[in-house]
């Protein structure tokens, strides 16, 4: 799963640090949301929106919510990295230095 972890201080870009708990190996926000890296902004939403109504937990069976809302909470965390330019950089690189290793 992916986290996103806000400051103490507030909530602004420059002061965000990311922490990584990684499901399966996998940090990359890209592949939770189903998206290719180069999408753009809107594609990204549309993404996001687009699994959230069809996971959300509330649309589910009763023995399938736990699941549902785990998967949530990834896709919650992956479209809070990509929705914000900076954050996405961040994202970007940290996998770059991943892939390199």
């Amino acid at each position: 799963m992916i986290q996103w972890h806000e400051s103490e201080e507030g909530s602004t870009e420059s002061s965000c640090q990311i922490e990584w708990t990684e499901l399966d190996g996998n940090p990359d926000c890209y592949q939770h949301l189903g998206i290719k890296p180069t999408a753009t902004r809107d594609e990204i939403k549309r993404a996001y929106w687009k699994l959230a109504a069809r996971l959300h937990p509330d649309h589910q069976p009763s023995d399938l919510r736990h699941a549902a809302e785990a998967r949530m909470k990834e896709l919650n965390a992956a479209y809070a990295l990509l929705r914000y330019p900076q954050r996405r950089a961040i994202h970007d690189a940290k996998l770059s230095d991943k892939i390199r290793v």
